[in-house]
């Protein structure tokens, strides 16, 4: 290998391979008569090439630098970009402020000037090379390869530059910024490297490369498990099927547990070539190269294989590229039975379409259901279709094999169905699929607000709830009485029939009972809410009375008592607030006045209080006292305040697409999400009333899905939004027959309804 063919390979696997590394500790013991690496790679002749099963294509976002090391990333696809065209000196590549190689992420492998550069929270990072990634799944964890290194004294200037050492290294992340760095394993030894991370699909297994002793040669890939603490356990060596005498480097782990690599192991085709290497359920049996197109007789490394194993990318400096290095998509045409992309054979099957049909009903009555959308999701590009149930409830849709999916169904006067999960993995021939949906209709009823408030003849007087009245409602056609107590607010919903006659009255001891109030429900398609609100007249004069209230503060899980919170009393009548700090045992005291109501809260740093707790001893006996608990969740993110809401997002009539102004509002949503890193949302798209019902629900639907896919393409997390969904018309927050063109757009809306804080 020439100087000027070996200079280019360093340049490319530093960051994320280490030549240095791999060179340097080469093990030149000879090489066993027949080793295992050879028994079992399937090389008794060369690797041809193989056209029909794999096409391969450089990806668009390619430059005249070097692309290296494509990651699967959340939502995005990541990788490194080495920013130089010529050579450049050791020094430079270690020393340098701003580093020639930089990791990125775009938001689609198809996206052109899309890219963007990863940052770091911590500035010494920069002094220092990072290297090729992982993202830990169900995370906001990340783990990478970075450049590690002795601190240096002035007589260190004559002595002989030590080789750089890489370290693996893990990190919290937003999408574009790490921050709270930590090494996965002691630095208590510089004397060795560990790179090229990759982490098994629960988290639990971790494989990367290291020149540590005891290995088989050159570089080896090493395997560590995380125990019931989260701690990483000693590294195992893969073993000889995997390693060789030469250099093994980018380990790849798919969900089925194969075994990706690169090597310039005896038998390649030139440089360093992919490998598969096969598990059986207890251990790795055989490691095959690949073949073309995936190997070329120049180097090919840092394969990585999408979960249904039909889309791959690579990194080669073969012929033809832009720059040294480039990134390549090869997509899996046929694929075999076994889903091993270096077997061959007679199973080999491809891409087929497969007719899928199916029934809506009605849950109820069996009955079809005709115009309901269905909504079908492909996994693997997240591609949607929708279709339409016809007279006798059947849909139909044309999806792909080898693939997973995800169905659902809307209908006005119905629930929305579950979402329902199915694959076509391993079907080999076009046979029909058939799947039926139920929905369960929605059975209209009223909710009547009843809330019970003491009256005065006092003008200033404040509204003062009454609570645990006694609230009486009978139907007038049946004579069916219910009976139920007013909460702590002198609030109570009754859910009523649609169509009945009912009396409401009121009653609480030391008050004067209410007179009947004739309740009505109408016939109507869309469910009604009533609000009756009933006052009572104090039968004697109330007195100023002392009262204690007690305040305990208590972390949500562990149920222990919390100290220095600042609890916070604030007087509902007067507007007066009262503070003080928890004790050793976590409480606080505030003595109080029973003729006036009250809300507590507490406030402490790394802490987030769930709501406020209302508090309303009127009636109570002097130096009663009243405990009440605050529970807090300790949180590593900024706690959100209990009255903070997301504003909509409004449209022009019949549009989707975003304009200037959407785009700017989605953004603020992004960096509230951002900021408070514990809310979930779910999207909920309104139309106003032009256009038919049925429409008006697609184009709502389609307004929700833009913004989900608009907020998760900027790279939020897409389990934190819960459900996306449309509603047309349904529901208007302004509610007109003949509305003007301001009271359309308040209802031509998206809404982002907090979920969870």
């Amino acid at each position: 290998m020439n100087k000027h063919y070996q200079l280019i390979l360093w340049i490319c696997l530093f960051f994320a391979s280490f030549t240095t590394l791999a060179q340097g500790n080469t093990q030149q013991t000879g090489k066993p008569n027949l080793p295992a690496y050879l028994q079992n790679s399937g090389l008794a002749s060369k690797p041809t090439k193989d056209t029909v099963r794999f096409e391969i294509a450089p990806v668009k976002f390619n430059s005249k630098y070097a692309e290296i090391c494509p990651t699967f990333y959340k939502q995005t696809l990541m990788y490194s970009l080495v920013k130089t065209t010529h050579d450049f000196p050791h020094t430079r590549l270690r020393w340098a402020k701003h580093p020639d190689i930089v990791p990125y992420y775009i938001p689609h492998p198809d996206s052109l000037n899309q890219a963007k550069p990863l940052l770091t929270a911590t500035s010494e990072t920069w002094h220092f090379n990072s290297g090729a990634a992982t993202w830990q799944p169900h995370t906001e964890k990340v783990i990478f390869t970075r450049s590690i290194h002795k601190k240096s004294s002035f007589g260190d200037i004559f002595k002989k530059a030590e080789p750089e050492r890489l370290g693996l290294f893990e990190a919290t992340t937003n999408t574009h910024v790490w921050f709270n760095l930590a090494p996965i394993f002691p630095l208590d030894s510089l004397n060795y490297s560990e790179a090229h991370p990759s982490i098994s699909e629960d988290g639990k297994t971790l494989y990367f490369v290291s020149d540590m002793p005891g290995g088989f040669g050159g570089t080896d890939i090493y395997v560590a498990y995380k125990d019931s603490t989260g701690k990483w356990g000693t590294p195992i060596n893969a073993g000889e099927i995997v390693n060789s005498p030469n250099n093994e480097l980018y380990p790849f782990i798919h969900e089925d547990k194969t075994l990706y690599f690169s090597s310039d192991r005896a038998g390649g085709m030139g440089g360093y070539d992919i490998y598969e290497a096969i598990f059986n359920g207890e251990k790795f049996v055989r490691a095959v190269n690949m073949g073309v197109p995936a190997n070329s007789p120049k180097d090919d490394i840092s394969l990585i294989v999408n979960e249904p194993k039909r889309i791959c990318y690579l990194s080669s400096n073969r012929e033809g590229g832009e720059g040294s290095f480039d990134i390549y998509r090869m997509d899996v045409k046929l694929l075999n039975i076994s889903r091993n992309l270096t077997d061959g054979g007679e199973n080999v099957f491809g891409v087929m379409n497969i007719e899928m049909t199916g029934q809506i009903v009605d849950s109820l009555t069996q009955q079809p259901i005709k115009k309901a959308m269905v909504k079908i999701r492909d996994f693997n590009n997240d591609d949607i279709q929708v279709a339409f149930s016809d007279n006798k409830g059947n849909y139909k849709f044309i999806i792909s094999n080898d693939n997973k999916f995800q169905i659902s169904s809307i209908r006005i006067g119905y629930n929305a169905s579950a979402e329902y999960q199915f694959s076509t993995y391993g079907i080999t021939t076009p046979t029909p699929l058939s799947i039926d949906i139920s929905m369960r209709p929605i059975i209209y009823t009223v909710t009547l607000d009843v809330s019970v408030i003491e009256t005065s003849n006092s003008l200033d007087a404040n509204i003062l709830p009454i609570p645990d009245s006694k609230l009486v409602l009978k139907e007038q056609q049946s004579g069916k009485i219910m009976e139920h107590r007013t909460d702590q607010q002198g609030n109570y919903k009754f859910t009523l029939e649609q169509g009945k006659t009912y009396q409401l009255t009121a009653s609480k001891d030391g008050y004067q009972n209410s007179v009947p109030y004739p309740i009505t429900t109408a016939k109507r398609h869309n469910s009604e809410k009533i609000e009756v609100n009933i006052s009572l007249t104090k039968l004697e004069q109330t007195t100023s009375k002392e009262a204690i209230i007690k305040a305990l503060v208590i972390e949500k899980d562990t149920r222990k008592p919390i100290q220095n919170a600042t609890v916070i009393l604030k007087n509902l009548q007067n507007k007066t607030t009262a503070e003080k700090q928890t004790d050793d045992n976590g409480i606080a005291l505030f003595e109080v006045d029973t003729t006036f109501s009250y809300i507590l809260e507490s406030i402490k740093e790394k802490y987030q209080l769930d709501q406020y707790v209302h508090i309303f001893p009127k009636g109570m006996q002097t130096g009663v006292m009243v405990e009440s608990v605050l529970p807090m969740k300790a949180v590593t993110y900024t706690a959100v305040p209990l009255d903070f809401n997301i504003e909509p997002v409004y449209y022009q009539s019949g549009k989707v697409t975003f304009d200037n102004e959407i785009m700017k509002h989605l953004d603020e949503v992004y960096d509230l999400m951002q900021k408070y890193k514990s809310i979930k949302i779910s999207i909920i798209g309104h139309t106003d009333s032009n256009g038919s019902r049925e429409a008006n629900v697609i184009l709502s639907q389609k307004r929700a899905n833009a913004a989900k896919n608009y907020l998760v393409k900027k790279g939020l997390a897409a389990y934190r939004i819960v459900s996306v969904s449309g509603v047309g018309d349904e529901r208007p927050l302004e509610k007109c027959e003949e509305c003007t063109e301001e009271q359309h757009k308040k209802n031509r809306r998206t809404e982002f309804l907090i979920v969870e804080r």
